[in-house]
């Protein structure tokens, strides 16, 4: 065994690879001579370790559990792997990793899943499990999926830096951020037939007005101006962040569904329901019709797809839907036959 000496910021640092382990520690001097000397002292530190019988058998059974320690020894573990949620708990602390909200917020909700199951049994079965019994259930996105995963991993992984399990690389969906779904007005109609009657006046208000599903379940009497023909929808980014609201004409469908009598702090729909529920509930409803591949957000994409197919300049798009203009354009669904229909309009 020999590690090498590398040099960066003016300090040498020992490199290598030990026993399948790489190795990369700082030796706190600029000078050569001092660096080659506590390189050795690092060397035979690590040889008096490797060699004892106790790390041999260790690690030829477990040999996800070595790692290294900065008092120049390589520790492993012994004892059983923790839960999930103890080094999810730890992700959270590390200022490295769960300093972001979205970080925090991922591992609270992973431990709810995998709470007490030791970290180095979390395998792509256990994860295909939760995404069929939670995701397609929910009738999520693949980018909600790939979002979700992409966290999972993150966790696992640092359960893996601290010695308790090997890396793992989870298998997501494709990221495609242009794909759409859209509903024709053939498929809403048989898929809507099949929702219950508050929820299918909620997805009608959807429809009608681009709003997200947690915008329109959020909405009171106070957000509606009957005198304009307005509605003002409210939404947040995250938690801690500022109220972003917008206002959307309201069309005749949409004044007769909300009707005239609504209180001012009073809900327009029934609070019964959630994001998740109206989500699986739709989706429910989309096997009974017979149509594949719809998710609840599919909607907002068909309210922005007919707007651009009715001439709607991209700006209004934008301002109508709270995106960007980027944004936009993923959630306009054109056809051949709106490419057909623009060259035959010349």
């Amino acid at each position: 065994m020999a590690l090498q000496l590398k040099k960066r910021d003016g300090v040498y640092y020992a490199v290598g690879t030990v026993g399948g382990k790489r190795i990369r520690k700082s030796l706190g001097t600029s000078d050569f001579a001092k660096a080659k000397e506590k390189k050795v002292t690092l060397e035979t530190n690590i040889s008096s370790v490797i060699n004892e019988p106790k790390f041999k058998d260790n690690f030829v059974m477990q040999n996800r559990n070595v790692r290294t320690s900065w008092n120049n020894k390589i520790s492993y573990h012994t004892t059983p792997a923790p839960p999930f949620e103890d080094i999810a708990d730890k992700y959270i602390l590390s200022p490295r990793t769960g300093s972001s909200k979205s970080s925090r917020h991922y591992a609270e909700f992973h431990k709810k899943h995998f709470g007490q199951i030791p970290i180095d049994q979390i395998t792509e079965e256990t994860v295909e499990e939760y995404i069929e019994s939670y995701h397609l259930a929910q009738g999520n996105t693949d980018g909600t999926i790939r979002r979700d995963l992409v966290a999972l991993q993150s966790v696992l992984n640092f359960g893996a830096k601290l010695g308790y399990r090997e890396e793992i690389s989870l298998t997501k969906p494709s990221d495609n951020p242009h794909s759409t779904e859209t509903v024709t007005e053939e498929e809403q109609k048989i898929i809507f037939s099949h929702l219950s009657e508050e929820a299918n006046r909620l997805c009608v208000f959807i429809v009608n007005t681009g709003s997200r599903p947690i915008e329109a379940l959020r909405l009171t009497g106070k957000d509606i101006n009957f005198r304009e023909r307005l509605v003002t929808l409210r939404s947040k980014k995250g938690k801690g962040s500022k109220e972003r609201s917008r206002q959307v004409p309201m069309n005749d469908v949409v004044l007769e569904l909300i009707g005239s009598d609504i209180e001012k702090h009073s809900h327009v729909f029934d609070q019964a329901w959630h994001r998740e529920r109206l989500g699986k509930h739709f989706v429910d409803a989309c096997d009974k019709a017979k149509v594949l591949d719809k998710t609840l957000y599919c909607l907002r994409h068909t309210f922005a797809t007919r707007l651009a197919r009715n001439g709607v300049h991209p700006k209004v798009l934008a301002d109508l839907l709270g995106n960007s203009l980027v944004m936009v354009e993923r959630y306009m669904n054109m056809t051949l036959s709106d490419h057909r229909n623009a060259v035959m309009s010349l």
